[in-house]
């Protein structure tokens, strides 16, 4: 198991982590690329208060888990788009085959509609320029967003349509 506890308590840039395994050659390897000082005082001091915060901490998974159920109803009810069941706050989702690709329909989302979202074009997965990674945010964010994709897959559909 590796994980990033940064990520986890949404400290980002804290550097924080973990690896458990019970293949001793495994741990050994990931510590031997571990730089020397792999821990700053920052960081050690955020792992020390991590304690005191255990129950906002699992409120907050409550409340991220129930915003990615419902984050999901909403992308998966727009004609053609395919949501990947999630375990974090971000969904990755496949683009309807009538759009142009994920790169396009973030520049789109960026320039007509103010929201950045990531595509995966650059990743090496197979077809990542048909998924778009969509972060979780407030119930209004979300909306709005649903809202710009319904827009982008009902122009995608009319030019579809008028091609034909």
């Amino acid at each position: 198991i590796l994980k990033s506890l940064g990520k986890i308590f949404g400290l980002g840039g804290a550097r924080l982590g973990y690896l458990a395994s019970a293949d001793n050659q495994l741990v050994h390897e990931g510590r031997r690329h571990l730089p020397l000082w792999n821990i700053n005082g920052i960081a050690e001091y955020l792992l020390w208060l991590l304690p005191e915060f255990r129950d906002e901490w699992k409120a907050s998974l409550r409340h991220t888990r129930a915003g990615i159920a419902s984050f999901s109803r909403m992308l998966s009810a727009i004609p053609g788009f395919k949501v990947l069941p999630s375990q974090a706050n971000y969904l990755f989702c496949r683009i309807p085959d009538a759009w142009t690709g994920a790169k396009h329909a973030a520049e789109v989302l960026a320039t007509q509609h103010g929201v950045l979202v990531r595509h995966c074009g650059y990743q090496s997965m197979r077809d990542g320029d048909r998924y778009l990674r969509l972060t979780a945010r407030t119930d209004e964010d979300n909306s709005y967003l649903v809202s710009a994709l319904r827009q982008i897959n009902d122009e995608f559909g009319s030019r579809q349509a008028a091609s034909s």
